[in-house]
C-alpha cells in the first residue's frame, strides 16, 4: 500500500481522525494473493466501453478492407476454379494414415489452433503463478499481519516497519471474493479482510455499512 506520509508532515495516524474500528489483520496467504493481483489486473470496464464506443464509428479502417478483399478474392477463386484442399497425414515407413478432404480439412485447422490456444493460455497462466509466487515470497512484511484503523481521514494500516495512511476518495472497489473482503484503492493496491477476521465481528452488518458509507461504494460479490 502507498504511503501518503512525507518527511516532515505530520504521522498518518494523526490524519486519521476519529477510529471507528480497529481490526488485527492477518497475513495474506499465497492464493488469496493471487486472487488479489487478478482483482487488480482486471480491465477498466468503463474505459474499455469508452475505447469500443470510439472504435465502432471507424470500424471500417485500412485493415478491415484488407481483409475484405483478401478474403473476398480466396472465395471467389475457389468458387470459380473449383479449388479444393486434401491433407494426408501418414505413419513413417507405412501405408497407415489418414486422408482428409474438404469439410475435415478445415475442422482439423480449427481443432489444431484450438488446441494451441489451450496450451498457450494454460502456459502463460503457470508462468504468472510462478512470478507472483516469487514476488509474494520476496513481500516479506508487505504481505504479513498488520493492524487496520478506520477513521474520519481514511484507512490507517500500521504494522513493525511503517504506517501509511489511504483516504476513503481513493477508494474505488469493495470486493467480496471466495473468503475475503478486498477493499481496492485506485486499482494499484488492496486491504484483504478475511472471512474468519469479519465473522468474528460482533456487529459486522454495521462495519460493512461503514465501509460503503465511508468510501461512498456499494460491496460486490
Amino acid at each position: 500500500m502507498e504511503s501518503t506520509q512525507e518527511a516532515g508532515l505530520v504521522h498518518p495516524a494523526h490524519q486519521l481522525g476519529k477510529v471507528a474500528y480497529t481490526l488485527n489483520v492477518p497475513a495474506l496467504s499465497f492464493d488469496d494473493y493471487v486472487r488479489m493481483q487478478r482483482l487488480l489486473l482486471r480491465p477498466d470496464l468503463k474505459s474499455a466501453s469508452c475505447i469500443a464506443r470510439k472504435r465502432s464509428g471507424r470500424i471500417w479502417n485500412w485493415k478491415t478492407w484488407i481483409l475484405v478483399v483478401i478474403g473476398g478474392s480466396l472465395g471467389w477463386a475457389a468458387g470459380a476454379y473449383d479449388l479444393s484442399a486434401e491433407l494426408w497425414i501418414g505413419v513413417e515407413d507405412s501405408d497407415a494414415g489418414w486422408l482428409f478432404g474438404g469439410l475435415s480439412v478445415i475442422l482439423l485447422a480449427l481443432g489444431l489452433m484450438l488446441l494451441s490456444v489451450f496450451f498457450g493460455v494454460f502456459y502463460l497462466s503457470q508462468t504468472q503463478r510462478l512470478l507472483l509466487g516469487d514476488i509474494h515470497a520476496a513481500g516479506g512484511g508487505l504481505f504479513g499481519a498488520h493492524q487496520l484503523q478506520f477513521g474520519d481521514g481514511g484507512i490507517l494500516l500500521h504494522n513493525a516497519s511503517r504506517s501509511s495512511i489511504v483516504p476513503w476518495s481513493v477508494i474505488t472497489e469493495i470486493v467480496a471474493d471466495k473468503g475475503v473482503t478486498f477493499i481496492i484503492a485506485d486499482r494499484i493496491s488492496a486491504y484483504w479482510l478475511p472471512e474468519s477476521l469479519l465473522a468474528a465481528m460482533p456487529d459486522r452488518d454495521d462495519f460493512m455499512r461503514y465501509l460503503e458509507q465511508q468510501s461512498g461504494l456499494y460491496r460486490l460479490q
